[in-house]
């Protein structure tokens, strides 16, 4: 069931128009998202993510799907293979940025073997995604302001962008991407922030991103400094780095971005918070490290 504002498509139900109740995904579009094969919606255990406006489902065979309208940002939200910001073909918008008024599929690469990748979960910010494969891997897609998808930078990115940019790192992936930095472990609990991302691996905490206000819970990173009685913070961390394992009195189990702060759930089921906790300009509210 999908309800509220429908422009560009983000509601799945083939239009503009917004519902004012919820309304079920019938026919053509559930069957497109995987979410139920008799058009009933029935039979499928299904994860859904609203990231900005667009609209992610995970089916209960591992399938994912996205639709809606990518509002301004690159069409390389959707993970397609299109990184346009104009009208492409999928029911082009009139508000200017690329839209799917219907599911179209996300695939993730496969395996060695050939067979299909299956899809666990999925987490979405306006302008980038993350995916949980079942076997423990880890892939994101969509812009790399300051480094949120965690796979470094391109040669473009360290020749013209400095990062002291507003948007240090702004090199879009169209297609899933594999987190390089954490092969070799699994990835249990994935997170996407604003301009940041976070992950637990193997019972770690992994964050990487916007570094503004310590909501990566790294402490006070190199290149950081007080000025003023303000501190600043080196921009960018472009790469998943592990925060402290001594911060927590349990391993990690969950963790979720908000837009200026990260809380992670730990399996005793203490919760820890990092970052800007009543936003960026509270003074007095920022925890460099999880607390």
């Amino acid at each position: 069931y999908t309800w509220g504002e429908g422009r560009g498509g983000r509601l799945g139900h083939g239009s503009h128009a917004s519902r004012a109740l919820p309304t079920k995904m019938r026919g053509v579009v559930v069957e497109a998202a995987g979410l139920g094969g008799d058009g009933d919606g029935d039979g499928d255990d299904v994860q859904v993510c609203c990231g900005g406006s667009v609209t992610f489902a995970v089916s209960g065979d591992g399938r994912c799907s996205a639709w809606g309208d990518a509002q301004g940002q690159s069409a390389s939200v959707f993970g397609t293979g299109t990184d346009s910001r104009g009208a492409n073909g999928y029911g082009g918008s009139a508000f200017g940025s690329a839209s799917r008024w219907t599911p179209v599929p996300v695939l993730l690469p496969g395996l060695e073997s050939g067979a299909r990748r299956v899809v666990k979960s999925v987490s979405a910010s306006r302008s980038h995604v993350a995916a949980l494969a079942a076997d423990g891997a880890l892939f994101t897609w969509g812009e790399n302001y300051f480094g949120a998808l965690g796979v470094g930078r391109s040669e473009l990115e360290l020749t013209e962008t400095s990062t002291s940019s507003s948007f240090a790192g702004e090199d879009a992936r169209a297609t899933p991407t594999l987190v390089e930095a954490l092969i070799g472990k699994r990835v249990t609990s994935v997170s996407c922030g604003r301009w940041h991302t976070a992950a637990v691996a193997d019972g770690e905490v992994f964050a990487w991103g916007d570094a503004e206000g310590g909501k990566l819970g790294l402490g006070a990173p190199p290149g950081s400094s007080s000025g003023g009685g303000e501190k600043k913070y080196a921009r960018s961390v472009f790469t998943p780095a592990r925060v402290a394992g001594n911060a927590f009195s349990a391993p990690p189990a969950h963790v979720s971005c908000g837009t200026w702060h990260t809380l992670c759930l730990t399996e005793d089921g203490a919760l820890y918070v990092c970052g800007a906790v009543g936003g960026r300009d509270v003074a007095g509210a920022v925890a460099e490290t999880p607390e």
